[in-house]
C-alpha cells in the first residue's frame, strides 16, 4: 500500500540541493515496504526477461538455435562484449519502464521519487574520494590474498571487445547503461521504500547492498564481496547526499576505472 508520510519537498527549481541531515525525511509519499517489494520484483522480472531476449535474439543472429543449443553455447556468451552490451541495454528500457509506472501510481513526479536533486562540489568531490580509495584498498586487499587484481570476467569482456571492434558498445553499457539501470533501482527505488520502513536508512543500505551483490553471478566469492561492499559505500553516500546523482555518477566512475585499469594491465 502507499505510505503517507513525510511531507512534500520544496520547489525542485531551487538551485541548492536540499539539506544533508532532512533529505530523505522531507520525500513526499512513497510505496512502503511490502509496495516495494512487489514493485522492486516486477522490475527485476522485467530486467531478467528482457536479458533473456537479448540472449536469445544473439544466438539467432549467430545462426544457432536456442531451442537446441547446448550449455557451451550459452558458457560462451558469458564474457562476450556484444552479448554484455546487448542484454545491459535492452534491461535499461523494461526496467525503468516499471519503475517508473510505480512512481506515476504512485502520484509522485519521477524527479522527486527517485530524488533526482542537484549535488554539491563538496559533496560529490567527497564521493568521489571515497570511491577510488575503495577501488584501490580493494585492489591491496585482492593482491594481499594472492587473487588476480584484474576480473577474469572484465578482462574477457575487454578482450572480445577489442578482437570484435565493440569497445565503445562495452563502454555504453559499463559506463552508462549499467549505473543507470542499477542505481535507479537499488538506491533509487528499493531504498527509497524501504528507508522510511522499520528497516530504517541501515537496513535499506544492507538489503539492498546485499541483493545487488547477489546478482553479479558473473564474478567470483571475492568479486562478489567487492560488490557488497561498493553497494554500502553507494548506499551511504545516497542517504548522505540526499541525491542519487551522486550514486550515479560514482557506479559509472567506478565502471570506467575498472575498464581503464583492464586497459593498462591487460591491454
Amino acid at each position: 500500500m502507499l505510505s503517507n508520510e513525510g511531507s512534500p519537498v520544496s520547489d525542485l527549481t531551487a538551485t541548492q540541493p536540499p539539506p544533508v541531515p532532512t533529505a530523505d525525511a522531507a520525500a513526499p509519499p512513497r510505496w512502503g515496504f511490502w509496495g516495494t517489494c512487489g514493485w522492486g520484483a516486477a522490475a527485476l522480472a522485467a530486467f531478467y526477461a528482457a536479458q533473456i531476449v537479448a540472449v536469445v535474439g544473439v544466438l539467432v543472429l549467430r545462426g544457432i538455435d536456442p531451442e537446441q543449443a547446448a550449455p557451451a553455447d550459452f558458457a560462451s556468451l558469458g564474457s562476450s562484449s556484444v552479448v554484455v552490451a546487448a542484454t545491459t541495454l535492452s534491461s535499461l528500457p523494461a526496467t525503468l519502464l516499471v519503475l517508473a509506472l510505480a512512481a506515476r501510481l504512485a502520484r509522485i513526479r519521477f524527479v522527486d521519487y527517485f530524488a533526482l536533486y542537484p549535488v554539491g562540489a563538496r559533496t560529490m568531490l567527497l564521493a568521489l574520494a571515497c570511491t577510488l580509495a575503495y577501488g584501490a584498498l580493494l585492489d591491496v586487499v585482492t593482491y594481499a590474498l594472492g587473487h588476480p587484481v584484474l576480473s577474469p570476467f572484465v578482462v574477457d569482456l575487454y578482450q572480445t571487445a577489442r578482437e570484435s571492434g565493440t569497445l565503445w558498445l562495452a563502454l555504453v553499457a559499463v559506463i552508462i547503461a549499467a549505473p543507470i539501470t542499477e542505481e535507479f533501482l537499488f538506491r533509487g527505488f528499493l531504498f527509497r521504500g524501504w528507508a522510511r520502513s522499520r528497516l530504517g536508512a541501515v537496513g535499506a543500505v544492507a538489503l539492498t547492498s546485499l541483493i545487488w551483490a547477489a546478482m553479479h553471478v558473473q564474478y567470483d566469492w571475492l568479486g562478489v564481496t567487492e560488490i557488497f561492499g561498493l553497494g554500502l559505500l553507494f548506499g551511504w553516500l545516497r542517504h548522505r547526499s540526499g541525491s542519487l546523482i551522486t550514486t550515479l555518477a560514482m557506479h559509472a566512475v567506478y565502471g570506467a576505472a575498472a575498464m581503464i585499469q583492464v586497459a593498462v594491465l591487460a591491454g
